[in-house]
């Protein structure tokens, strides 16, 4: 699957499909006509700009010193995103669901911590 994913017509293919929501990771596809020729890849090209350039200067969340186990566990979890799919699904309220995400980090964050 993945080999046949990263053909350079496929992924290109691909990358339209979520513009700018990926930007290419193969060298040279960036540069590559086929790619920035491309109506819906030229609409969000300012986007796609700033996000390079962004990326260079930022570092995942909870990584700004370097791994570390709660950042793991924050990014891993998937409680942020399981508190906002409870606000937006189910119309939970955003401060219920806020408390009950912090309650399970908590809880996971303390079972990690050496006192």
């Amino acid at each position: 699957f993945m080999k046949t994913l990263y053909e350079k017509e496929r992924y290109i293919s691909f990358l339209k499909a979520v513009p700018v929501g990926m930007l290419p990771a193969i060298k040279g596809i960036s540069d590559d006509p086929a790619y920035k020729d491309e109506p819906i890849i030229k609409q969000f090209e300012h986007a796609e700009k700033v996000i390079t350039e962004a990326v260079q200067l930022g570092t995942a969340i909870g990584y700004e010193h370097g791994p570390s186990v709660q950042a793991g566990i924050l990014t891993n979890q998937h409680i942020i995103e399981k508190m906002f799919q409870d606000i937006v699904i189910n119309g939970t309220d955003p401060m219920v669901a806020a408390q009950k995400a912090e309650k399970e980090l908590n809880s996971l964050l303390e079972a990690v911590i050496t006192k």
